[in-house]
């Protein structure tokens, strides 16, 4: 009976990703309105729903239920298939939002936007040097080592600040000003410079051993190019990147299993090993064996079932703890050394939702993917679902506009929002209240304060051409 029941509501899943990707396609050929749509299929479907097709083609259902009876699994299902009726349901019926184009508009109508795309690079690259440090070099061998290591240490605090600024900043500013902006916008001298920044991060992304920081890339660079209004190449940047990672993947999983022997080597010679071991390799590894420990990784329905039963049954719901840690974001850890970790509930990294689901699966030093309509769940019981997904469609429409209308600003901070979530959309109502708090506020008062002096100068200029036109 679990089977039967795991298998109609797989089926519904699917028919919900079908009509959103109908969206897509649609968006796609006549206008860019709810491009991000995209992200939401390859965050919420593509990667999430070929486990489950996997075991029920096969009937290897054990070996990716973590011990776990198939009630649990069926458990995420109907999360999602209700979040996502709701998701669906609430952008068929709030089309358009006056306010949000308002903002676009002005973002639009920013004087100079090349010009503050640069500030903002030239900025965001010298905190980058400045905090320079061992962390700055760390690869897969870190993975795990937050769980234990201090919140208050330099590898958190200093690694965290300098980290955000790459992700957030520093690289969304080079991408837009190599792929959206017009060339003649950006001084000569400068675009060597951003391509060597830009290769930096495509290798920083592969030393780390994180196939999915390599598709964030192209994801980044498909989305301004498709700002750009451009239709045929990013999807061949996308493309390229999985089939890049598709020669690739084995490579990296070896380097992954001994990244210990390689601390403190530049991401230089991590790539280099990289590459040579695709080159002893040659291969991919045992089809069932990929199965279970790949697709395990990407199981985020399933996770979302094991995190929502087990807060059902301990009748413990995270409530507003995971926010405190959100809204006080932009204080320094430095000044504040205990204040309340972001979007955990227990101000540790055990309440995180991505580290409790690996501590329940048995793998505590671990984390793993965990869909929004869990997280909601957990919070707040269903009603916490149902207002995530209505928050998530709603955001999905204020990122839309940010991308297709919002102009350079606003494709900066469009990308700035989706790098920080490594473009899983939607996501929770807390990790939205997070990343708002700690990238986007901070960009939102430097284009206020960079806006106020070119403003003037655009109006002294029109009340100058009027008074010689008077004349």
């Amino acid at each position: 009976m679990d089977t039967l029941k795991f298998a109609v509501l797989l089926i519904v899943l699917t028919g919900e990703a079908a009509y959103l990707g109908k969206e897509f396609i649609a968006v796609w050929r006549r206008n860019p309105k709810d491009f991000p749509l995209f992200f939401v299929l390859m965050s919420s479907f593509l990667f999430s729903l070929p486990p489950a097709y996997y075991a029920l083609f096969t009937g290897h259902f054990e070996g990716l239920q973590f011990g776990y009876p198939l009630s649990t699994w069926c458990l995420g299902l109907v999360l999602e298939v209700i979040f996502y009726a709701v998701f669906i349901a609430t952008l068929l019926f709030k089309q358009r939002t006056p306010l949000l184009e308002t903002i676009t508009s002005d973002l639009d109508h920013i004087p100079g936007p090349a010009q503050f795309l640069i500030f903002v690079f030239l900025f965001s690259a010298i905190i980058y040097g400045l905090l320079w440090g061992p962390w700055s070099t760390s690869g897969y061998e870190s993975a795990g080592s937050y769980v234990h290591i201090s919140l208050s240490s330099p590898e958190v605090v200093v690694g965290g600040i300098q980290g955000t600024v790459f992700t957030s900043v520093l690289f969304p500013s080079v991408c837009v000003l190599l792929f959206y902006t017009p060339r003649r916008a950006v001084p000569k001298w400068m675009v060597p410079v951003l391509w060597i920044v830009f290769v930096y991060a495509a290798v920083k992304a592969l030393a780390y051993g994180s196939r999915g920081g390599v598709l964030e890339v192209a994801f980044v660079v498909s989305a301004c190019l498709f700002a750009a209004g451009k239709h045929v190449k990013p999807v061949v940047y996308i493309l390229g990147a999985i089939l890049f990672l598709s020669i690739f993947s084995s490579a990296i999983i070896t380097y992954r299993g001994n990244a210990e022997s390689y601390v403190g080597l530049s991401p230089w010679d991590k790539v280099r090993i990289i590459a040579e071991n695709q080159k002893m390799e040659g291969g991919g590894s045992d089809f069932q064996d990929w199965a279970e420990t790949y697709l395990g990784r990407l199981d985020a329905v399933q996770d979302g079932g094991i995190l929502a039963e087990e807060a059902a049954s301990s009748h413990e719901f995270s409530s507003f703890r995971p926010y405190l840690g959100a809204l006080v974001a932009p204080v320094p850890r430095y000044f504040w050394g205990n204040k309340p970790l972001a979007l955990s509930d227990n101000d540790a990294v055990s309440g995180l939702p991505w580290y409790r689901v690996m501590e329940y699966r048995g793998e505590s030093w671990n984390n793993g993917s965990v869909t929004a309509s869990a997280i909601g769940y957990c919070q707040f019981g269903w009603l916490g679902l149902v207002v995530t997904a209505v928050f998530g469609a709603m955001l999905l429409r204020f990122l839309s506009a940010l991308l297709v209308r919002g102009g350079a600003v606003g494709l900066l901070f469009f990308l700035a929002f989706c790098s920080m979530t490594h473009f899983r959309l939607p996501v929770s109502i807390d990790e939205t209240v997070f990343v708002f708090a700690q990238v986007l506020l901070p960009l939102v008062v430097a284009c206020f304060f960079y806006g106020i002096p070119a403003w003037v100068a655009v109006r002294d200029q029109h009340r100058l051409n009027l008074s010689q036109g008077s004349s």
